[in-house]
């Protein structure tokens, strides 16, 4: 991700060579939407790493809508410790 977002014309590249399909102009395009969303907020210094606190408000105000039912938990359904150990292994601490 972080390759992708630092060089969007070679990700589209190696995007359009494997979907030829998609338009050249249409996947530049996404990335410079996209990259943008990747760095904000959590993702400012991991791309990919999620606020659990902000997932978790998310998950309660599901639940009291009605919207979500059970008794899974956000720490159930996800982690932050793949992205953590990436970017870990490159001296970078993501929190």
């Amino acid at each position: 991700m972080e390759l992708g977002a630092e060089n969007p014309e070679e990700a589209v590249a190696l995007i359009h060579e494997y979907n030829p399909e998609i338009a050249v102009e249409q996947l530049t395009f996404e990335a410079q939407e996209t990259i943008p969303l990747l760095r904000y907020g959590a993702g400012e210094t991991c791309i990919g790493w999620n606020d659990m606190a902000a997932w978790d408000a998310e998950h309660e105000m599901l639940v009291n809508l009605g919207t979500l039912q059970g008794e899974a938990t956000v720490a159930d359904s996800m982690t932050n410790e793949f992205v953590e150990s990436y970017y870990a292994a490159a001296g970078i601490e993501c929190e």
